[in-house]
């Protein structure tokens, strides 16, 4: 699959739209989602067939991933915009609070933070608000009826919020964090 890039003290797979095996990542990914119901939960209906996730994870954006003999069990995803960047994050269930899964987020922000002084988010979960502003994200508006009739809530995290309350969070629940 995707060439394996380091960032900080972990390697992940860069997604390359021009490497077959990085195709067949997508369509399993999407897969996933589909059966799990997180699609619902992450992108507006419009956006959840398989033509459109080729589509928003073409060039500009940059995707990261892990799989493991399960499949893909970690993403995330740069859209730049002005001189910074949406950012998107998925997390199979079954990774979800061990430390592989934490050092991954690491990671991600990583990355993000190596282009941009700051990234943008947005959720149509509010129960995601309270953990993104452990991470040092600042609820930006509440943006009503923008996500199938529902509301979503634009959040931002600036480089520095993200150093001194987020990498703190992170390292916090690494300790925490059960064994893959």
């Amino acid at each position: 699959g995707g060439d394996r890039y380091a960032i900080g003290g972990g390697v992940v797979r860069l997604y390359d739209s021009s490497v077959i095996e990085d195709g067949a990542m997508l369509s399993q990914w999407w897969l996933q989602l589909q059966m799990s119901g997180d699609i619902q939960k992450m992108f507006p209906k419009r956006a959840q067939t398989l033509p459109q996730l080729f589509k928003m994870m073409d060039a500009p954006t940059q995707l990261i991933y892990e799989v493991n003999e399960q499949g893909v069990w970690f993403a995330a995803w740069l859209s730049p915009s002005l001189d910074a960047a949406f950012y998107g994050i998925w997390i199979a269930k079954r990774m979800r609070n061990t430390r592989d899964c934490v050092a991954a987020t690491a990671q991600s922000y990583e990355l993000a933070f190596a282009r941009f002084p700051f990234i943008m988010s947005v959720t149509m979960q509010a129960p995601l608000l309270k953990q993104q502003q452990a991470l040092g994200y600042t609820v930006l508006a509440e943006l009503p009826e923008s996500f199938d009739g529902q509301s979503a809530w634009l959040t931002m995290l600036k480089r520095d919020d993200f150093q001194r309350i987020g990498m703190p969070y992170i390292m916090d629940r690494m300790k925490k964090a059960r064994v893959a």
